[in-house]
């Protein structure tokens, strides 16, 4: 409600701001000055919307959760309006925070995950998960995946996030996705959600390397296959 208000009080300085220029020749007023001074008033009314986002959002509680775009959003290689657009996502498209910076115009920015690509992406142009609302389903993407720990000696190794890779495990190797991203596999009419605790493949052409639980959730591992993935939100 803040950010609305805000928002309502840009409108009503910007229609203040046409009316001075209509009346300051008649009370002998310089407009140059009385566009300053409302200008100032409409920038302040600015910064007050984008507080009222700050103020309405703990930053740090949304780090690791998704949210959505209320419109239109450049995401950008750097947290900067300056910065050229990576790439543009619709609204209403989720994404996962990574971590969020303030900038020096107190303006809050996220990094952001959205399958495997990451940006800098305006935190107030995000919103979290309305009453009611259905987050839309995810794109499946098609991939490239060999095994590891199936006759290659790793085993027991430990992986590159931490945990020890056990036949158990429902593990996967990707060289992108962060650490503990949850991922939907699917091959044939087998299907399985698996976490990216290592990395890999580091071959051309490859997206996955799946531990020996994730294979034999899949109905087995054959050589280099291909295979339905998502990110699971």
């Amino acid at each position: 409600m803040r950010l609305v208000g805000a928002i309502r009080v840009v409108s009503l300085a910007s229609a203040i701001l046409v009316g001075l220029l209509w009346l300051t020749p008649a009370v002998g007023v310089p407009a140059r000055a009385a566009t300053l001074t409302v200008g100032s008033a409409i920038g302040s009314a600015v910064n007050t919307a984008v507080d009222a986002h700050s103020a309405a959002v703990n930053h740090t509680s949304v780090v690791g959760t998704v949210r959505w775009t209320t419109t239109t959003v450049n995401v950008r290689g750097h947290p900067t309006v300056a910065n050229k657009p990576l790439f543009v996502l619709a609204p209403q498209t989720p994404v996962r925070i990574v971590r969020f910076i303030t900038d020096p115009s107190r303006r809050t920015w996220y990094l952001v995950q959205v399958h495997s690509r990451l940006g800098w992406l305006a935190a107030w142009l995000t919103h979290g998960r309305p009453v009611g609302h259905t987050a839309p389903a995810t794109t499946w993407l098609v991939a490239r995946a060999s095994s590891f720990g199936i006759g290659d000696g790793l085993l027991g190794a430990h992986m590159a996030c931490g945990d020890r890779l056990t036949s158990s495990i429902l593990a996967v190797a990707n060289l992108r996705l962060p650490c503990g991203t949850s991922v939907r596999l699917r091959l044939g009419r087998h299907a399985v959600t698996a976490k990216v605790l290592d990395r890999g493949p580091y071959v051309v052409g490859r997206t996955f390397d799946l531990g020996p639980a994730v294979c034999r959730a899949l109905g087995g591992c054959d050589g280099v296959m291909t295979i339905s993935w998502q990110v699971v939100h």
